[in-house]
Protein backbone atom coordinates (compact mmCIF):
# COMPACT_ATOMS: atom_id res chain seq x y z
CA UNK A 1 0.00 0.00 0.00
CA UNK A 2 2.80 2.42 0.82
CA UNK A 3 3.91 2.06 -2.58
CA UNK A 4 1.15 2.22 -3.96
CA UNK A 5 0.34 5.93 -2.27
CA UNK A 6 3.97 6.72 -2.87
CA UNK A 7 3.24 6.69 -7.20
CA UNK A 8 -0.16 7.70 -7.05
CA UNK A 9 0.92 11.34 -4.80
CA UNK A 10 2.73 13.13 -7.71
CA UNK A 11 0.51 12.33 -10.45
CA UNK A 12 -2.77 13.32 -8.57
CA UNK A 13 -0.95 16.48 -7.23
CA UNK A 14 0.10 17.39 -10.70
CA UNK A 15 -3.31 16.71 -11.49
CA UNK A 16 -4.71 18.87 -8.58
CA UNK A 17 -2.13 22.21 -9.27
CA UNK A 18 -3.11 21.80 -13.22
CA UNK A 19 -6.72 21.52 -12.66
CA UNK A 20 -6.62 24.11 -9.36
CA UNK A 21 -9.09 21.55 -7.49
CA UNK A 22 -8.33 23.10 -4.30
CA UNK A 23 -8.25 26.63 -5.28
CA UNK A 24 -10.42 27.61 -3.39
CA UNK A 25 -11.83 24.14 -3.07
CA UNK A 26 -12.89 21.33 -4.40
CA UNK A 27 -16.17 21.40 -6.07
CA UNK A 28 -18.94 19.42 -3.97
CA UNK A 29 -19.99 16.95 -6.22
CA UNK A 30 -16.38 16.01 -7.70
CA UNK A 31 -15.77 12.34 -7.65
CA UNK A 32 -13.24 10.27 -7.08
CA UNK A 33 -12.96 6.82 -9.06
CA UNK A 34 -9.44 4.39 -8.37
CA UNK A 35 -8.27 1.57 -10.80
CA UNK A 36 -6.75 -0.80 -8.68
CA UNK A 37 -5.08 -4.41 -9.13
CA UNK A 38 -6.75 -7.14 -8.72
CA UNK A 39 -6.05 -8.69 -5.28
CA UNK A 40 -2.90 -10.96 -6.02
CA UNK A 41 -2.97 -14.63 -4.43
CA UNK A 42 0.62 -13.29 -2.72
CA UNK A 43 -0.86 -10.51 -1.52
CA UNK A 44 -0.56 -11.18 2.54
CA UNK A 45 -2.41 -9.46 4.70
CA UNK A 46 -5.15 -9.32 2.43
CA UNK A 47 -6.06 -5.32 0.79
CA UNK A 48 -6.16 -2.96 3.65
CA UNK A 49 -9.56 -1.77 4.17
CA UNK A 50 -11.07 1.33 3.59
CA UNK A 51 -8.41 0.97 0.23
CA UNK A 52 -6.29 3.69 -1.13
CA UNK A 53 -8.62 6.21 -1.57
CA UNK A 54 -9.01 8.32 2.09
CA UNK A 55 -5.41 7.97 2.23
CA UNK A 56 -4.30 9.34 -0.67
CA UNK A 57 -6.96 11.88 -0.33
CA UNK A 58 -5.56 13.14 2.73
CA UNK A 59 -1.93 13.33 1.54
CA UNK A 60 -3.10 15.35 -1.35
CA UNK A 61 -5.31 17.49 0.70
CA UNK A 62 -8.49 17.25 -1.26
CA UNK A 63 -11.58 16.98 1.00
CA UNK A 64 -13.96 14.82 -1.48
CA UNK A 65 -17.09 13.04 0.34
CA UNK A 66 -16.98 9.04 0.55
CA UNK A 67 -20.28 8.30 -1.44
CA UNK A 68 -18.43 9.86 -4.37
CA UNK A 69 -15.33 7.83 -3.98
CA UNK A 70 -14.93 4.03 -5.92
CA UNK A 71 -12.21 1.86 -6.32
CA UNK A 72 -12.38 -0.66 -9.26
CA UNK A 73 -9.94 -3.97 -8.31
CA UNK A 74 -10.14 -5.69 -11.47
CA UNK A 75 -6.07 -5.31 -13.38
CA UNK A 76 -6.21 -3.86 -16.91
CA UNK A 77 -9.98 -3.12 -17.05
CA UNK A 78 -10.08 -1.30 -14.08
CA UNK A 79 -9.85 2.25 -15.98
CA UNK A 80 -12.62 1.33 -18.41
CA UNK A 81 -14.95 0.21 -15.80
CA UNK A 82 -14.22 3.30 -13.71
CA UNK A 83 -14.98 5.38 -16.58
CA UNK A 84 -18.04 3.47 -17.25
CA UNK A 85 -19.14 4.05 -14.12
CA UNK A 86 -18.11 8.07 -13.82
CA UNK A 87 -20.06 8.87 -17.51
CA UNK A 88 -23.10 7.07 -15.93
CA UNK A 89 -23.03 8.86 -13.16
CA UNK A 90 -22.00 12.08 -14.93
CA UNK A 91 -24.85 11.63 -17.19
CA UNK A 92 -27.56 11.61 -14.38
CA UNK A 93 -26.14 14.56 -12.31
CA UNK A 94 -24.75 12.87 -9.57
CA UNK A 95 -21.53 14.37 -10.01
CA UNK A 96 -20.35 17.64 -11.83
CA UNK A 97 -16.65 16.22 -12.46
CA UNK A 98 -15.17 13.19 -11.69
CA UNK A 99 -11.08 12.05 -10.75
CA UNK A 100 -10.68 8.48 -12.45
CA UNK A 101 -7.01 7.47 -11.83
CA UNK A 102 -5.21 4.16 -11.62
CA UNK A 103 -2.09 3.00 -9.75
CA UNK A 104 0.00 -0.54 -10.10
CA UNK A 105 3.10 -2.00 -9.61
CA UNK A 106 4.67 -5.12 -10.03
CA UNK A 107 7.75 -4.58 -9.09
CA UNK A 108 7.83 -6.09 -5.31
CA UNK A 109 9.99 -8.33 -4.09
CA UNK A 110 6.81 -11.17 -3.45
CA UNK A 111 4.82 -10.16 -6.63
CA UNK A 112 8.23 -10.55 -8.84
CA UNK A 113 8.90 -14.07 -7.14
CA UNK A 114 5.01 -15.31 -7.97
CA UNK A 115 5.50 -14.14 -11.23
CA UNK A 116 8.76 -15.92 -11.59
CA UNK A 117 7.45 -19.51 -10.21
CA UNK A 118 4.61 -18.84 -12.56
CA UNK A 119 7.16 -18.63 -15.81
CA UNK A 120 4.99 -15.54 -16.25
CA UNK A 121 8.06 -12.70 -16.49
CA UNK A 122 10.14 -12.52 -19.53
CA UNK A 123 13.81 -14.26 -19.63
CA UNK A 124 16.11 -16.10 -21.25
CA UNK A 125 14.12 -19.43 -19.70
CA UNK A 126 10.63 -17.93 -20.66
CA UNK A 127 10.72 -15.55 -23.80
CA UNK A 128 6.81 -15.40 -23.85
CA UNK A 129 6.78 -13.23 -20.58
CA UNK A 130 5.92 -9.72 -19.79
CA UNK A 131 8.34 -6.99 -18.68
CA UNK A 132 7.13 -5.69 -14.81
CA UNK A 133 6.76 -1.97 -14.56
CA UNK A 134 4.33 0.40 -12.63
CA UNK A 135 2.95 3.37 -12.96
CA UNK A 136 0.01 5.81 -12.06
CA UNK A 137 -2.42 8.34 -13.94
CA UNK A 138 -5.07 10.47 -13.21
CA UNK A 139 -7.62 12.06 -15.46
CA UNK A 140 -10.60 15.18 -15.03
CA UNK A 141 -13.72 13.72 -17.07
CA UNK A 142 -16.72 16.56 -17.11
CA UNK A 143 -18.92 16.85 -19.63
CA UNK A 144 -17.58 18.98 -22.71
CA UNK A 145 -20.03 21.80 -22.82
CA UNK A 146 -19.33 21.79 -18.90
CA UNK A 147 -15.52 22.03 -19.81
CA UNK A 148 -15.52 25.09 -22.53
CA UNK A 149 -17.59 27.04 -20.24
CA UNK A 150 -15.26 26.87 -17.18
CA UNK A 151 -12.57 27.60 -19.56
CA UNK A 152 -10.50 24.15 -19.31
CA UNK A 153 -8.43 22.59 -22.22
CA UNK A 154 -10.52 19.84 -23.45
CA UNK A 155 -7.42 17.40 -24.50
CA UNK A 156 -10.09 14.29 -26.03
CA UNK A 157 -13.85 13.36 -26.02
CA UNK A 158 -14.87 9.64 -24.82
CA UNK A 159 -17.32 8.99 -27.18
CA UNK A 160 -17.89 5.26 -26.17
CA UNK A 161 -16.76 3.30 -23.13
CA UNK A 162 -17.79 -0.44 -23.54
CA UNK A 163 -17.27 -2.81 -21.00
CA UNK A 164 -17.63 -7.02 -20.80
CA UNK A 165 -17.34 -10.12 -19.60
CA UNK A 166 -17.69 -8.97 -15.92
CA UNK A 167 -21.20 -10.55 -15.32
CA UNK A 168 -19.89 -13.99 -16.42
CA UNK A 169 -16.95 -16.21 -16.62
CA UNK A 170 -15.26 -16.19 -20.26
CA UNK A 171 -15.48 -18.95 -22.65
CA UNK A 172 -11.86 -19.37 -21.78
CA UNK A 173 -12.29 -22.52 -25.55
CA UNK A 174 -13.28 -18.72 -27.74
CA UNK A 175 -10.57 -16.41 -26.93
CA UNK A 176 -11.20 -13.20 -28.58
CA UNK A 177 -15.39 -13.21 -28.33
CA UNK A 178 -15.45 -10.94 -25.42
CA UNK A 179 -13.06 -8.07 -26.72
CA UNK A 180 -13.94 -9.13 -30.02
CA UNK A 181 -17.61 -8.03 -29.45
CA UNK A 182 -16.57 -4.43 -27.07
CA UNK A 183 -15.01 -4.15 -30.27
CA UNK A 184 -16.97 -3.97 -32.76
CA UNK A 185 -19.17 -1.91 -30.49
CA UNK A 186 -16.98 0.47 -30.10
CA UNK A 187 -16.87 1.17 -33.75
CA UNK A 188 -19.37 3.64 -35.83
CA UNK A 189 -19.65 1.32 -38.55
CA UNK A 190 -19.14 4.39 -40.93
CA UNK A 191 -18.03 3.86 -44.44
CA UNK A 192 -14.29 4.85 -44.52
CA UNK A 193 -14.11 4.99 -41.09
CA UNK A 194 -10.25 5.04 -39.47
CA UNK A 195 -9.36 4.03 -35.92
CA UNK A 196 -5.90 3.23 -34.30
CA UNK A 197 -5.45 0.70 -31.18
CA UNK A 198 -3.72 1.35 -28.56
CA UNK A 199 -3.10 -2.51 -26.80
CA UNK A 200 -2.07 -3.56 -23.75
CA UNK A 201 -0.75 -6.83 -25.33
CA UNK A 202 2.31 -7.65 -22.58
CA UNK A 203 4.08 -10.55 -24.67
CA UNK A 204 1.79 -13.30 -23.05
CA UNK A 205 0.53 -16.20 -25.57
CA UNK A 206 -2.82 -16.05 -23.80
CA UNK A 207 -3.12 -12.28 -24.88
CA UNK A 208 -1.57 -12.57 -28.19
CA UNK A 209 -3.94 -15.48 -29.14
CA UNK A 210 -6.87 -13.48 -28.15
CA UNK A 211 -5.84 -10.14 -30.16
CA UNK A 212 -5.33 -12.48 -33.35
CA UNK A 213 -8.58 -14.36 -32.60
CA UNK A 214 -10.47 -10.94 -32.78
CA UNK A 215 -9.01 -10.12 -36.05
CA UNK A 216 -10.12 -13.33 -37.52
CA UNK A 217 -13.20 -12.82 -36.37
CA UNK A 218 -13.40 -9.38 -36.93
CA UNK A 219 -11.73 -7.96 -40.03
CA UNK A 220 -13.58 -9.12 -42.80
CA UNK A 221 -16.79 -7.71 -41.29
CA UNK A 222 -15.07 -4.48 -40.08
CA UNK A 223 -12.87 -3.08 -42.61
CA UNK A 224 -11.50 -0.19 -40.20
CA UNK A 225 -9.72 -3.00 -38.24
CA UNK A 226 -7.97 -4.39 -41.56
CA UNK A 227 -4.99 -1.55 -41.36
CA UNK A 228 -5.98 -0.28 -38.14
CA UNK A 229 -2.08 1.28 -36.73
CA UNK A 230 -1.27 -0.23 -33.42
CA UNK A 231 0.81 1.03 -30.51
CA UNK A 232 1.93 -1.49 -27.69
CA UNK A 233 2.65 1.31 -24.79
CA UNK A 234 4.41 -2.21 -22.77
CA UNK A 235 6.90 -2.15 -25.18
CA UNK A 236 8.39 1.01 -23.54
CA UNK A 237 6.98 0.84 -19.99
CA UNK A 238 6.12 -2.65 -19.08
CA UNK A 239 3.05 -4.31 -18.04
CA UNK A 240 1.23 -1.43 -15.85
CA UNK A 241 -1.28 -3.48 -14.84
CA UNK A 242 -4.68 -1.26 -14.18
CA UNK A 243 -2.88 1.55 -15.46
CA UNK A 244 -2.72 0.58 -19.09
CA UNK A 245 -5.57 2.00 -20.21
CA UNK A 246 -5.27 5.42 -18.79
CA UNK A 247 -2.06 5.46 -20.23
CA UNK A 248 -3.48 4.22 -23.22
CA UNK A 249 -5.66 7.70 -23.09
CA UNK A 250 -2.34 9.92 -22.06
CA UNK A 251 -0.80 8.58 -25.55
CA UNK A 252 -3.22 9.44 -27.34
CA UNK A 253 -4.12 12.87 -26.24
CA UNK A 254 -0.43 14.06 -26.18
CA UNK A 255 -0.70 12.51 -29.71
CA UNK A 256 -3.62 14.68 -30.63
CA UNK A 257 -2.38 17.84 -28.79
CA UNK A 258 1.17 17.17 -30.81
CA UNK A 259 0.01 16.41 -34.26
CA UNK A 260 1.29 13.06 -34.74
CA UNK A 261 -1.82 10.89 -33.95
CA UNK A 262 -2.30 8.50 -37.09
CA UNK A 263 -6.11 9.17 -37.24
CA UNK A 264 -9.00 11.30 -35.32
CA UNK A 265 -10.21 8.10 -33.03
CA UNK A 266 -8.02 5.77 -30.44
CA UNK A 267 -9.49 2.38 -29.34
CA UNK A 268 -8.47 1.90 -25.79
CA UNK A 269 -7.78 -1.74 -25.54
CA UNK A 270 -7.99 -3.22 -21.77
CA UNK A 271 -7.98 -7.08 -20.84
CA UNK A 272 -7.64 -8.14 -17.24
CA UNK A 273 -6.26 -11.57 -15.88
CA UNK A 274 -9.76 -12.13 -14.69
CA UNK A 275 -12.86 -12.02 -17.73
CA UNK A 276 -13.52 -8.51 -17.08
CA UNK A 277 -12.74 -7.18 -21.07
CA UNK A 278 -12.77 -3.03 -21.92
CA UNK A 279 -13.05 -1.09 -25.28
CA UNK A 280 -12.46 2.99 -24.76
CA UNK A 281 -12.89 5.14 -28.05
CA UNK A 282 -11.12 8.40 -27.52
CA UNK A 283 -11.64 10.99 -30.25
CA UNK A 284 -10.19 14.39 -31.07
CA UNK A 285 -12.28 17.41 -30.49
CA UNK A 286 -14.10 18.94 -33.46
CA UNK A 287 -13.47 22.18 -34.06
Amino acid sequence: MARLLALAYPALEELSSRAKLRDPGPPERLGFFLALPAPRESAKPPWPEPGLCAPLLKRVRLTIQSKYQAEFRFGHASVALAINSAALRLASGQIDRCIVGAVDSYLDGETLQTLHKERRLKSYDAPDGFQPGEAASFLLLEPVKAAQRRGAQVQGVISHVVVAGHEKKQDASAPGVVLGGAVASALNHEPGERVWIISDLNGEPGRSMEWGNLLVRLAATHPALRDAPVWYPATSLGNTGAVSGAIGICAAVRAFARGYAPTDAALILCSSDGPERGVIRLERLAR
